[in-house]
Order: C-alpha cells, then sequence, then structure tokens
C-alpha cells in the first residue's frame, strides 16, 4: 500500500511540475515549494481531511448507512493532555492515542491487532479528538471544511 502511496504522489508531483513549466530544478525542496505556490494539498493531507469530514458527518447523523450510535462513542470528559511532539522525530506517542483537546471527543476502540489499529475509525477517532473545540462546534458540514483549513497545523 506505501508503494501506491508512493506512485500517487509522483504522479503529483509530475503534475505540478507540469502546472508550474518547471521540468529542469532537481533542488531539495522544489517541489514542496511550488506546491506552495499553488496553495496544494498533499494526498496524504487530502486523505485526513476527507477522513474528518466523514467523521462529523457520521457525528451529526447526516450519514444513513453509518449509525452514529454504533460507531462514534462519546468519551468522558477528563483532564486536557497535550503530548509533546518533536520535529526530527517520528515516533509512536502512546499518549497521542489519549489526547482530546474538544468537548465533542470521542472514545478510541480498542485495538490490539495491526490491521485494525489503521482502520478508519480507530485512528479517524484520535484525529478527531484532537482537533480543536472551534472546529468540531462548527454547525454545518461546510463550515467544518472551513474551520479544518484554517485550523491545520
Amino acid at each position: 500500500m506505501k508503494g501506491d502511496i508512493d506512485k500517487l504522489e509522483r504522479i503529483q508531483n509530475k503534475g505540478i511540475r507540469f502546472i508550474k513549466k518547471n521540468y529542469r530544478s532537481r533542488e531539495t525542496g522544489s517541489i514542496t515549494n511550488m506546491r506552495r505556490q499553488l496553495e496544494m494539498e498533499t494526498l496524504e493531507e487530502i486523505r485526513h481531511s476527507l477522513r474528518l469530514i466523514l467523521i462529523y458527518k457520521v457525528f451529526e447523523s447526516l450519514v444513513p448507512a453509518i449509525p452514529a450510535d454504533n460507531c462514534v462513542i462519546p468519551a468522558r470528559s477528563k483532564r486536557t493532555i497535550k503530548a509533546k511532539t518533536y520535529s526530527n522525530c517520528e515516533t509512536d506517542n502512546i499518549i497521542e492515542r489519549q489526547v482530546i483537546n474538544n468537548t465533542r471527543g470521542l472514545k478510541v476502540p480498542n485495538s490490539n491487532k495491526p490491521q485494525y489499529k489503521h482502520s478508519f475509525f480507530v485512528e479517524t477517532t484520535i484525529h478527531w479528538n484532537q482537533l480543536q473545540d472551534q472546529v468540531v462546534d462548527s454547525g454545518s458540514v461546510e463550515a467544518f471544511k472551513t474551520a479544518l483549513q484554517e485550523h491545520r497545523p
């Protein structure tokens, strides 16, 4: 799956070069700079946003095929924990699973198997809990999308 994602990213990068008509520049960060100039999201950022939008729709009972009662379980209110992150280190932070930064936090389903640990509801619930109140308390799907774009890290 990672190989397929990399292939799609390379295709998108070729598209960026085509749009900017810059086929020769091979310096480090040239694609990233062109992406910023075009205000274009990476495929990973797009997937992340779409997952959060879907969980918002499920939370608001806007998806009839997925009943909210079965999928999203509100978390008990507890103190806010901020996970310390490092920009130069990639780690599986155990505290990250417990962070709830908003009043509409969800309980993270228990996951012992790696297949379930990386499934839609487990990963998206963790990301949902890291959102701020002003994002999750949006009045509509469009307002949620806008707030999500504005509060992107």
